[in-house]
């Protein structure tokens, strides 16, 4: 048995005596200092002894604190999975509303008695897991997944069966079962009272006879099966539509479904016909628990996420406008009142860049004051717009183990105060695996301690006029230690203003005395465009334990800012210089306004490269290639004063370099590989995201260089003979044959990681689809040089649809086929431009 004792107002004689009486019986002493964990407690001790909870309302939620007052975040591993669970869209983990619990599924949905959808539920340090469900599914899906609020009752489906189980264990049981796949979102409201789920289209109810139809919309059951009503179909639809029950649409969309805590406020979403009115496309709605006060909130438009506050007053919703490619989240009032744009695709993310969530959850808190926007990791306070980042990376740390805390949380929930949140990240060689983050945390856990932060001057200058410095003394509990920092603006990641790692060896970046367990680094600096106002520092340090489990710890430091002249008190500014140049933070590409979307995909790292260096508004045509709008993002770090500023003109000359000569090719001599052509195995999405953590910054900078010098740098070398420019043709055939077949990460595959370190590659976001053929990307290689290092050199045209480019990448041998392992130099446009070629040019080898 585990004793617990609860003390408030003891003297320390008391407490002391008390807390000897809880460990002297396996458990602790709780008072006002870590009272919030007492709930977790229990709820472990109740699941140990297999007593049965029972689901009912949450007590009252504490309202969150300001964001401004967040100012440490604990993150803790607490699984290591062998066998991995369900990560897409809505069949994710989820965190229960009082943070205590949580559920996930491994549901593979084969169809196969012995290999069954398994449902799972722990705690939310991730012991006590237990399988509560188990059952063979009646389509090839998986299992979406809810969770009440308390954690003690779990609703799935695999689209054909709505089933219920209690978190005690004993066994789930079957609700609901259709003759076809047509349940396509599932809610369990927060006190476990009501299952409410959507319908796709008509259909019956299986094992009926004679069969039983049931028509389309949104549904309404008790967890025991009883009960079973409609809350919204075409007939109450129709008239808000101002349309026949007929002509009503589908109700379908993506993550379309949320439920109030007491299951009396539904929002949902299904597709509006154009006959509506306002075109179509997904329209956002809302109906009472009764089926009473049917309503609609949002015109036709295409609605990817939708939420409703636990309290039921407030509706958060993302949206895609198709003629803009604007996306936006919002928030707005249960009645479509006191509407608020929190942010939009112009704005780039943690995690996702320009894009917003789509397919998974989004969340608000329990009063509606938060909003947690799924993998972006960014919580938003409602009334004032202000964003907290609760996934930063950091330059710095080992490649091994990959980086716990990087930027954006996949597949994030949170509890219904927003004081907790959880989500996936992957180790490699094992599957994804649950991480806890907790805000402004009583206990750090296995988390290393950041004591004495501290940044010197508060501020730095623009344009890398001056530096600052930044330390803080880390503990670490055990095992490895690693300490970056990030600079924030406006709660979101700075791309214009630069940090590094933290040194503990008494040699580099500032560090005065090693192994003393003061971190330093002397590289806070800016670049080019960062923009004068407060700023956040934010210091992370990560720790793996001796159980191979990862932990980390947050803080935010502030006041800081970026000024354009000093600030009274602090040091005479100088020209950074220091003895060990700082590791530059390197955003991930995000999308670029006005470039065609696809060439951007084909053209994957590099068309982030190509917008940064882009010096004019749109580029020069050449003879029949169309202009192509391209508004610079700069993303890369700063170059030395005597190099041309990156977004000035960049003049395109003729290559230079010993024995080479301007190539004068013709169009057809571009080859346009065919999709089929790409064969080779792709690269896992994961590991390539984990790349982007740890940046080569001499690589990049040496790029930067080449890049806005005039002409192209190309190394010294002997002239390849004919088989080894055959092998590197081979090479980039094979690339482009891929980025043709929308596979981009089978055009990964032939590259390096350090080839894709240096351009911060990330996984594509969602399914791709083959280019037309009218569309495709052509190639030319244009000249090969053997180095005396064993690396070659490789000068190349890639045609896009819109636009052009000549590249200078080294390559490398493995196995039987030489890789790209490092870009020293681009020209756009290509170098002699010869325009658009034709769509079946080049369909064999170049000449």
């Amino acid at each position: 048995m585990t004793t617990h004792v609860v003390g408030f107002a003891l003297t320390p004689q008391q407490t002391d005596l008390v807390r000897c009486v809880a460990e002297e019986g396996g458990g602790q002493l709780f008072g006002a200092a870590n009272a919030q964990q007492l709930s977790g407690a229990l709820t472990s001790a109740i699941a140990a002894a297999g007593v049965t909870g029972t689901p009912g309302p949450l007590p009252p939620v504490t309202a969150p604190a300001p964001l401004a007052d967040v100012r440490t975040l604990a993150y803790h591993q607490i699984t290591s999975w062998s066998a991995a669970a369900n990560e897409r869209g809505e069949e994710a983990p989820i965190l229960s509303d009082d943070g205590q619990r949580l559920t996930f599924a491994r549901a593979p949905g084969t169809g196969d008695a012995a290999n069954p959808n398994r449902i799972f539920v722990a705690n939310a340090d991730g012991s006590g897991e237990t399988e509560v469900d188990a059952y063979t599914p009646l389509c090839g899906c998986g299992s979406t997944i809810d969770l009440s609020g308390n954690g003690l009752r779990v609703v799935s489906s695999d689209r054909v069966q709505l089933r219920v189980a209690e978190a005690s264990g004993g066994g789930g049981r079957e609700l609901l079962a259709l003759d076809s796949g047509e349940i396509n979102a599932v809610r369990i409201s927060g006190d476990g009272s009501t299952v409410v789920f959507r319908i796709y289209r008509d259909t019956t109810i299986r094992g009926t006879s004679p069969s039983q139809p049931i028509q389309r919309g949104i549904y309404a059951i008790n967890p025991d099966g009883s009960g079973l009503r409609q809350l919204a179909g075409p007939n109450n639809i129709a008239p808000v539509l101002g349309v026949t029950p007929d002509q009503a649409g589908f109700f379908g969309g993506s993550s379309g479904l949320d439920v109030s805590a007491n299951g009396a406020r539904i929002v949902f979403t299904m597709f509006v016909p154009a006959v509506a009115g306002g075109g179509s496309g997904e329209g956002l709605f809302a109906v009472n628990s009764d089926g009473s006060g049917a309503r609609k909130l949002l015109e036709a438009s295409n609605v990817t996420a939708a939420a409703i506050s636990g309290d039921g007053t407030r509706v958060a919703h993302v949206t895609y406008t198709a003629a803009t490619g604007l996306q936006e989240a919002v928030v707005a009032g249960f009645d479509g009142d006191g509407q608020r744009t929190l942010t939009d695709s112009n704005t780039p993310h943690p995690g996702t860049g320009g894009n917003l969530p789509s397919g998974e959850r989004i969340q608000l808190s329990m009063d509606g004051s938060r909003l947690l926007l799924g993998s972006t990791g960014l919580l938003y306070d409602t009334a004032s717009g202000q964003a907290l980042a609760l996934g930063v990376g950091a330059p710095g740390g080992p490649t091994d183990p990959a980086a716990l805390v990087i930027d954006g949380l996949y597949r994030a929930t949170m509890d219904a105060g927003a004081t907790r949140a959880l989500y996936l990240f992957q180790p490699y060689d094992q599957p994804y695996q649950l991480v806890q983050v907790d805000l402004n945390p009583a206990d750090l856990g296995g988390a290393p301690a950041i004591d004495d932060p501290n940044v010197s001057p508060q501020y730095v200058l623009t344009e890398g006029g001056s530096t600052a410095t930044v330390s803080a003394r880390v503990t670490p509990p055990s095992g490895s230690l690693w300490v970056s920092s990030r600079v924030l603006r406006d709660g979101l990641p700075d791309a214009n203003t630069y940090t590094g790692q933290l040194a503990d060896d008494g040699a580099t970046s500032g560090d005065a005395t090693a192994q003393d367990g003061l971190f330093t680094s002397n590289g806070i600096y800016t670049d080019c465009c960062a923009e004068v106002g407060p700023r956040t520092l934010r210091i992370k340090a990560e720790n793996r334990a001796s159980d191979g489990l990862q932990h980390a710890t947050a803080v935010d430091v502030a006041p800081f800012q970026v000024s354009t002249t000093p600030i009274e008190g602090g040091p005479t500014p100088t020209t950074p210089s220091p003895a060990t140049p700082p590791i530059p933070t390197v955003p991930p590409p995000t999308t670029v306004p006005g470039m065609d979307l696809a060439a951007q995909a084909t053209i994957a790292a590099q068309a982030a490269l190509i917008a940064t260096l882009e010096a004019q508004p749109a580029v020069t045509a050449s003879a029949g290639l169309t202009p192509t709008l391209i508004v610079p993002s700069p993303t890369l770090p700063p170059v030395p004063p005597t190099v041309p500023p990156l977004l000035t003109p960049l003049p395109v000359t003729p290559p230079t370099g010993p024995g080479l000569t301007q190539a004068t090719p013709t169009p057809d001599a571009f080859i346009t590989p065919d999709p089929a052509e790409c064969t080779i195995t792709p690269r896992a999405a994961e590991a390539l995201s984990s790349l982007t953590a740890s940046p080569d910054p001499a690589v990049i900078g040496a790029f930067a260089v080449a890049s806005a010098a005039p002409g192209l740098d190309i190394p010294a070398g002997i002239p390849a003979d004919e088989a080894i420019m055959r092998v590197i043709e081979d090479t980039y055939r094979l690339m482009t044959a891929c980025f043709n077949a929308g596979n981009d990460l089978a055009a990964y595959a032939l590259w390096t990681d350090d080839g894709l370190r240096q351009f911060q590659v990330s996984p594509p976001a969602g399914a791709q689809a083959p280019r037309p053929e009218g569309e495709r990307f052509g190639f030319r290689v244009t000249e090969v040089r053997t180095l005396p290092d064993g690396r070659v050199a490789a000068v190349w045209d890639q045609l896009a649809f819109r636009s052009s480019a000549t590249f200078v990448q080294l390559l490398v041998q493995q196995d039987n086929r030489y890789m790209i392992d490092e870009t020293i130099d681009l020209a756009i446009p290509a170098v002699s431009d010869p325009g658009p070629a034709s769509p079946t040019a080049g369909s064999g080898a170049s000449g």
